[in-house]
């Protein structure tokens, strides 16, 4: 019967994977009742216009109310440009800086008359202003001799200890012949040390944006879509348990318990739950193990990056500790190595490069990862390679 059950179950996570692109709830979101109150709750959540904006789900639906009730196209480069500057942060790379060029090249005109915008016009520039003399410049869309030449000269001047100068084209984004002092060497030359991430020319253009589509939020606190809003937050603040997912199989077993194979009902995400027993946990004197993985896995989670894996949600009962990570299907990397016995120049650069990338961004965050072996760095389906097991 235990032979019959197994392969009951692993028909069933088959089905389910192959049903994983289309993403199908199989529940639907609880509601708070008739009686639930947005602003109420908005205020008990203390729920701002930065913080909605911050938010994805937030700007989603800020989004959509400005652009159904008046907004104009300049609010709505504004507001894509706030989205380019939130998916910046989280980025995995903390000098991204063509995201942040990305959100700059499309702002209307008055806001490139900001001195923060023209800061961040060269600062932007990071990989150009970083090779130094002679570099070729990647130019935005002017080209030409001063467009071609505006990198190199940015850094030549940063060099000989001249004061960088630009003027601002028509994109926002061109490095140019001298023109008006914007910032000087040493600004320039923190970049290095300072991401972009955390400059304040940086907070303060968002601010200035967020002024300027201000006039949309008090009415959109009284509109439909923000008690949508409010509904989908407080289901965000309910306690997930295991009666959410539908368990399918193991697909390992660790120190302290067991890695399955499920789905989240209200969303039909495919997860990986990681279960550990709390005796076992307690017995081997490794709580804090335990502790320090979940605290990390929220760093990733807060700065996810493609090449590791992160926490989605965590949760206890009285017999174990739960952590639902990203699903990975691939199988790991011990496992493709000893059926292929090894692997291409090509294919083994490829995956070194993406642990590499991986270990970075640990690095980036603080993180010293002292386990990396071949069954701690799980494949997708794909083929690229995530760190596992924090």
């Amino acid at each position: 019967m235990d032979e019959i059950s197994h392969l009951i179950a692993d028909a069933q996570y088959g089905e389910a994977l192959r049903q994983a692109s289309a993403v199908r709830p199989v529940e639907r979101f609880p509601d708070p009742g008739p009686e639930f109150n947005a602003a109420e709750f908005g205020g008990e959540q203390r729920v701002s216009m930065k913080g909605a904006l911050a938010e994805p789900l937030g700007g989603f639906f800020f989004s959509q109310f400005v652009s159904q009730n008046g907004g104009t196209q300049e609010d709505m480069f504004v507001l894509e440009c706030l989205f380019n500057i939130r998916d910046f942060k989280r980025s995995a790379d903390p000098n991204a800086a063509e995201l942040v060029q990305n959100a700059l090249r499309r702002l209307p005109m008055k806001f490139r008359r900001l001195k923060s915008f023209e800061v961040l016009a060269v600062l932007s520039k990071a990989a150009e202003l970083s090779k130094g003399p002679g570099a070729p410049s990647a130019g935005a869309n002017g080209g030409g001799a001063d467009g071609g030449g505006a990198a190199s000269g940015a850094a030549s001047n940063r060099a000989t200890g001249d004061e960088v100068t630009i003027e601002v084209a028509e994109d926002g984004l061109e490095i140019q012949k001298p023109g008006s002092p914007m910032i000087d060497p040493a600004k320039a030359a923190a970049f290095a040390s300072q991401p972009l991430v955390e400059s304040e020319d940086l907070a303060e253009l968002e601010k200035q944006l967020r002024e300027a589509v201000r006039q949309h939020w008090e009415p959109f606190q009284r509109s439909p879509l923000f008690d949508r809003y409010m509904r989908l937050k407080w289901y965000a603040e309910q306690q997930v348990s295991l009666k959410n997912f539908t368990i399918f199989r193991d697909l390992g077993r660790g120190a302290f318990g067991v890695v399955s194979g499920a789905r989240f009902n209200t969303t039909g995400a495919m997860l990986a739950i990681k279960q550990m027993n709390k005796k076992l946990v307690k017995g081997k004197k490794a709580l804090r193990l335990v502790q320090a993985e979940k605290s990390i896995l929220e760093m990733l989670g807060n700065k996810p990056s493609l090449f590791t894996i992160w926490l989605q949600y965590s949760w206890s009962d009285k017999e174990n500790f739960y952590l639902a990570l990203p699903l990975a299907t691939g199988g790991d990397l011990a496992y493709h190595l000893s059926y292929d016995g090894y692997f291409p120049v090509d294919r083994a650069r490829f995956t070194a490069a993406e642990i590499v990338l991986g270990l970075g961004h640990l690095h980036s965050l603080g993180i010293i990862y002292r386990d990396l072996k071949p069954e701690n760095v799980l494949l997708e389906d794909s083929g690229h390679a995530r760190i596992s097991d924090m």
